[in-house]
C-alpha cells in the first residue's frame, strides 16, 4: 500500500465516517454500475459527505476534486483511478456531472459561430482564430504555443500595437480551458478578442490598453479534452486531456515538488511553462466553470500570499462588476464572490500558484459558471454580466510601480531583481525583464521600500514610495557596475563581455591575461550548466546561437580565482 493509500485511509478511518451518509437518503448504486459508467463515459462524478479538512487534503492529493460545499465534495474518478477510490469503501452516490443545461448548439461556420450563442467546432475554432489576425494584421498575431497529445494545436492570439517587437511592455495573459469540459471561458475569450480589436479605433480605453500592454489571449488550452467526442461536438468533452490526465494538478507545486500527481508533466502544460517562461506575464487569469468565484492564492499553502490584501481587491472589483451586470445571485457566494485557495480547498499541481510562484507572476482562477458548458442560448448573457469585468481586471496591469533597471555607464538593460523590503516572501519579488529591463510591480496601497539588485552590481534602494490604489509610479533605475575584484595570490583577475546583449556570439577578453590554465562555465537563470570548457588565449568567443533567449551568466576562473558576470542572450524576432 502506498504512503498516500495509508495516510488516506487512517483519515478516513478515524474521521470520516462521523459524517458519513448525511446526504445518502438515495440508495447507493453497486460498485458494477460505477465501474460500467465510468468506461461507458470516460469517467464519473461522486458526492460524498464533505470529510474533515485533513481527510480533505489528503483526498485532493490522491483524487481530482471536482467541487467542494459546505456539506460534501464531488469527485471525478476515471478509469484510471476509479478501482482505487472503491478501494476504500466509502459511502457515495453517482452524481450528474454540472456540464450541461440545455443544448449544446454547435456553430458550424464562421458567422454562426461569431453569434456567440454556440460553441465552435475544433475547425471554426482554428478559422476564428486565423481571421482576426487577417482582418487585424498590424495589432494582431497567432502564435502557437504547442501541440496537444492528439497533436490538436494549442494557441494564443497576441494583441498589441507592436506585435512584433518587444517593447517592455506590461504582460498580460487570458487563459480558459484547462479543464476540457469547462467552456464558458473559451467562448467569453473569443469573444473578448474580438471585441478589443473591433474596438481599438473607435474606444479610447481599449486602444490605451492595447498600446500598453502585451496582451495573451488563450481561448482552449486543453483541445483533446473539449473535442473528445470529435472535432464538430464539445458534447463528450471531459476534464481531462487525452491522456485521461487532469492539467489543473499537473505542473510543478510550490509546496508538492515537480510532479503532486505522480504523472510526467503532459505536453499541453509543457508547451505552457516553455511559452510563460519565453514571455513576460504581468498578470493572467485562467478560467474554470463549475461555480461562481474568484479564487486567489495559495492553492497549496494555508499561509497567505505576500500581496493577499491586493488579491482581495482586484478579486473583488471583478465580483462586483459581475454582480451588477449579471442575475440575481451571480458571483455572490463564498466571501461575496471570491475565495483564497486553500482556505476552499487544497489542490496541488494547480497553475496558479506554478504562476505565482515560479514565474512570479500574478495570476488567480476565475470559476465564472455554476454549469461547466451552460445551454449555449446562455452565453450570450454570460458576456453581458462579465465583459467590463474583463476589461477592468486587465487594467489593473498597468497599475503599480513600473520602470526600467539599466546600466549606469552603456544605458543597456540589466537582467535585475525588483524586492520590496519587509514584505516579499514566497517568490513575490520579481525580475526584469531580460531583453528590455524593464519591469512593473502590482502591489496594494502602501509605503515602500524597495530595492533593485543585479549580479555584478551595486544595489540601489529607494525608500518610501507611497503608492495608491489603481495608480502607477514611474521609477527608473541606474545601477552601476561593482568593481569589487577579487584578489587571491596576488593575482587580479578581470574581464569584458561584449557584446551584451548578444543574439549570435559572445566575445571574452581578459583585461589582466596570464598564462595559466583558464575555464569557463555558463548557467542559465535557474542555476543548470549549459556550457563549459578550457581556454588557453586572452581573447575568445563562444557561440550562442542555439541559447533560448534570456538572462545567463559566464563564470571565469584562473589561478584559483573565479569571477561572474550576466549577460543576455536576444532573438531577432520577438515572439
Amino acid at each position: 500500500m502506498s504512503k498516500n493509500k495509508i495516510y488516506f485511509s487512517i483519515f478516513f478511518t478515524t474521521s470520516f465516517f462521523v459524517y458519513a451518509c448525511s446526504i445518502f437518503s438515495q440508495q447507493q448504486v453497486t460498485n458494477d454500475v460505477l465501474d460500467s459508467i465510468v468506461k461507458a463515459n470516460h469517467g464519473a462524478y461522486v458526492e460524498i459527505s464533505r470529510p474533515n479538512s485533513s481527510a480533505l487534503i489528503a483526498l485532493g492529493n490522491i483524487f481530482s476534486i471536482d467541487k467542494v460545499t459546505s456539506t460534501s465534495a464531488i469527485i471525478r474518478l476515471t478509469e484510471n483511478n476509479t478501482s482505487l477510490f472503491l478501494s476504500y469503501k466509502i459511502p457515495y452516490i453517482i452524481v450528474p456531472r454540472s456540464s450541461y443545461i440545455g443544448q449544446v448548439k454547435m456553430g458550424m461556420n464562421l458567422k454562426s459561430t461569431q453569434s456567440w450563442d454556440t460553441y465552435p467546432s475544433y475547425n471554426e475554432y482554428l478559422s476564428m482564430i486565423d481571421s482576426f489576425e487577417i482582418k487585424y494584421p498590424s495589432i494582431c498575431k497567432v502564435y502557437e504555443i504547442g501541440m496537444s497529445k492528439n497533436n490538436r494545436r494549442i494557441l494564443a492570439l497576441h494583441i498589441s500595437k507592436s506585435v512584433n517587437v518587444n517593447e517592455g511592455e506590461a504582460g498580460f495573459m487570458y487563459s480558459s480551458s484547462i479543464h476540457g469540459d469547462e467552456l464558458t471561458g473559451y467562448v467569453l475569450l473569443l469573444r473578448l478578442a474580438d471585441y478589443l480589436l473591433k474596438n481599438y479605433f473607435v474606444d479610447t480605453n481599449i486602444q490605451h490598453l492595447i498600446d500598453n500592454m502585451d496582451i495573451w489571449i488563450n481561448p482552449l488550452a486543453n483541445p483533446d479534452g473539449t473535442y473528445y467526442g470529435g472535432n464538430t461536438t464539445v458534447a463528450g468533452a471531459i476534464r481531462e486531456n487525452a491522456n485521461l490526465v487532469d492539467l489543473n494538478r499537473n505542473y510543478p507545486d510550490p509546496a508538492a515538488g515537480n510532479h503532486p500527481d505522480g504523472k510526467a508533466w503532459q505536453p499541453e502544460n509543457i508547451a505552457m511553462m516553455n511559452f510563460v517562461k519565453d514571455h513576460r506575464i504581468d498578470l493572467s487569469a485562467n478560467f474554470h466553470g463549475g461555480t461562481e468565484v474568484l479564487n486567489y492564492p495559495w492553492d497549496t499553502w494555508s499561509r497567505l500570499h505576500s500581496d493577499d490584501s491586493w488579491f482581495r481587491y482586484i478579486c473583488h472589483k471583478y465580483a462586483d462588476t459581475a454582480q451588477k451586470y449579471g442575475v440575481a445571485g451571480y458571483f455572490s457566494s463564498y466571501d461575496d464572490g471570491i475565495t483564497n485557495g486553500y482556505a476552499w480547498y487544497r489542490i496541488t499541481g494547480g497553475r496558479q500558484d506554478y504562476m505565482n510562484y515560479f514565474i512570479r507572476s500574478r495570476e488567480v482562477t476565475i470559476e465564472i459558471s455554476d454549469f461547466k458548458t451552460p445551454d449555449a442560448n446562455e452565453l450570450p448573457a454570460f458576456w453581458e454580466a462579465n465583459y467590463r469585468s474583463l476589461i477592468e481586471y486587465m487594467k489593473q496591469g498597468l497599475t503599480g510601480i513600473y520602470g526600467t533597471v539599466k546600466d549606469s555607464s552603456t544605458n543597456t538593460p540589466i537582467a535585475a531583481i525588483v524586492t520590496v523590503l519587509n514584505h516579499d516572501i514566497d517568490h513575490s519579488e520579481i525580475l526584469t525583464d531580460t531583453i528590455t529591463g524593464s519591469y512593473r510591480r502590482l502591489i496594494d496601497q502602501g509605503k515602500y521600500d524597495i530595492v533593485y539588485s543585479a549580479n555584478g552590481y551595486f544595489s540601489k534602494t529607494i525608500s518610501n514610495v507611497i503608492l495608491s490604489r489603481d495608480t502607477l509610479i514611474n521609477l527608473n533605475i541606474i545601477l552601476r557596475i561593482d568593481t569589487t575584484i577579487s584578489i587571491k595570490n596576488n593575482s587580479i583577475f578581470s574581464f569584458k563581455v561584449f557584446p551584451n546583449p548578444s543574439n549570435d556570439v559572445l566575445y571574452i577578453k581578459l583585461e589582466s591575461p596570464n598564462n595559466l590554465e583558464k575555464t569557463y562555465n555558463i548557467t542559465n537563470i535557474w542555476g543548470v550548466s549549459v556550457s563549459s570548457g578550457n581556454f588557453s588565449t586572452n581573447e575568445f568567443q563562444i557561440n550562442i546561437t542555439n541559447y533560448v533567449q534570456g538572462l545567463y551568466y559566464l563564470s571565469l576562473k584562473q589561478n584559483n580565482n573565479k569571477k561572474t558576470v550576466p549577460f543576455v542572450v536576444t532573438k531577432n524576432n520577438h515572439k
